[in-house]
């Protein structure tokens, strides 16, 4: 088994056992799939994301919205390729504001907390996963 897979097979089953207790935004997600990689380029990072996003997606896991009010999941429609591709800019655009955010904290960290936190706060919640018992509708 290469490396790559059993990365891969590891993040899955790390964000299968938080899933037991809550949603999972993509921030975890990419904790899980980049903790032991963090010199993967932007586009490596993206790539093995979508890659453990297609691996989990192909199970009992669904992506989706968390609606705050009233508290709700809503699932996305479409194939698995389809969901992924729908996650594509939403995990490139987080990935590029934390690599942003890290340069900016290496000059000054007071200045990236300041600067890069609402865009940075918003893309690692630009979607969630939930287990498909866990849903509460479809979007329409």
């Amino acid at each position: 088994m290469s490396t790559e897979l059993r990365t891969i097979e590891q993040a899955c089953e790390e964000v299968r056992i938080d899933l037991q207790t809550d949603i999972t935004s993509l921030c975890w997600l990419r904790q899980h799939v980049l903790d032991s990689d963090e010199s993967l380029s932007v586009e490596q990072a993206v790539e093995r994301i979508k890659q453990v996003l297609r691996c989990l997606l192909a199970e009992d896991i669904e992506i989706g919205d968390s609606e705050e009010d009233p508290k709700k999941f809503i699932i996305w429609r479409g194939s698995i390729d389809e969901r992924v591709e729908k996650a594509h800019p939403l995990i490139e655009a987080y990935e590029n504001i934390l690599r942003k955010s890290i340069e900016v904290y290496k000059e000054n960290p007071r200045k990236a907390i300041d600067e890069t936190f609402e865009e940075r706060d918003y893309c690692a919640f630009a979607f969630w996963l939930c287990y498909r018992r866990n849903i509460d509708e479809y979007e329409s």
